[in-house]
């Protein structure tokens, strides 16, 4: 379940954060450094910060199930390049 600024986000609305909500918690590590880092081209490559930061920052989420959640809103933020038209 995820809250109102979540919802906001994903429709290009909003940039807001609630506390108490693990989606926006996963969407400002997604935003981090340790996040550019392991999961972009150009980053160290560096995964050890990006695991801490997420063992951290979501304690009460099951591990896989946070990485998912980062990594989806990853993806939101960093779509993939569409292929040019032939």
């Amino acid at each position: 379940m995820t809250c109102d600024d979540c919802e906001r986000t994903r429709a290009g609305l909003w940039c807001g954060y609630s506390s108490s909500c693990a989606d926006c918690t996963a969407r400002a590590i997604a935003r981090s450094l340790p996040a550019f880092n392991a999961l972009h081209n150009r980053g160290s490559g560096n995964r050890d910060d990006l695991r801490e930061a997420i063992l951290r920052a979501m304690p009460n989420t099951e591990y896989t199930a946070a990485r998912r959640m980062v990594w989806a809103w990853w993806q939101h933020d960093h779509p993939a390049p569409e292929a040019p038209a032939p």
